[in-house]
């Protein structure tokens, strides 16, 4: 998360003030305080999870990259925003990295939008990585879940809980959560029964 360790990433080639510029306008991205989800904080876990299974990934560069890039733009009353995410980073990364990396970064950041599951091995652990929050212990499922209602404080209280509702069953409904041996063995068991616990409090206004 640091810039060092950011710097320690790249080419030592490429120019240390455009990298650096490039990282602290992601840090103030993602420390808006309209954020209480999708910050920094999200970004570091998923970092953590990526440190473990880089090993495992056949392009570790562009998932490090579309992590750091897979919600710096976020706004709850859009339904875009991994779109425009894609157009930052493009912006960013145009002059940095070579057409074919940043095409591979593209298609990862869409790949978060979850819309249904991912048809390739590295799309499919960054999806994996992107919820690995559900699969969190409960204290820290719970603070997830607030966090998201406190981002959708505009939208009133009955259509989140259905909305809500139909977003987790949808990941419940699916034969497992995880796409990838790796994270459905470490979270699988605990995200669906963070989910059914989820789901029932939704619906029954608990």
């Amino acid at each position: 998360m640091s810039l060092k360790d950011w710097l320690e990433r790249w080419d030592q080639n490429e120019s240390q003030d455009r990298l650096s510029k490039v990282h602290e306008q992601l840090i103030n991205r993602y420390s808006d305080p309209h954020r209480l989800y999708h910050n920094i904080d999200h970004i570091a876990a998923c970092l953590n999870e990526f440190s473990e299974v880089e090993q495992l990934l056949h392009y570790p560069f562009d998932i490090w990259l579309a992590i750091w890039f897979h919600d710096v733009i976020y706004d709850p009353r859009a339904h875009d925003n991994e779109e425009r995410s894609v157009d930052y980073a493009e912006r960013a990364l145009r002059e940095i990295v070579d057409e074919g990396t940043l095409e591979n970064i593209t298609r990862l950041i869409k790949a978060t939008k979850h819309e249904r599951p991912a048809d390739d091995h590295d799309a499919k652990f960054i999806q994996d990585i992107d919820l690995t929050v559900l699969g969190r212990y409960k204290a820290r499922f719970d603070e997830y879940e607030k966090g998201i209602r406190r981002e959708y404080a505009h939208v009133p209280e009955d259509r989140f809980r259905k909305g809500r509702a139909e977003i987790l069953r949808g990941f419940l409904e699916r034969s497992s959560i995880y796409q990838t041996d790796y994270f459905r063995e470490k979270y699988e068991e605990r995200a669906r029964a963070n989910l059914r616990r989820s789901v029932y409090k939704l619906k029954n206004g608990v």
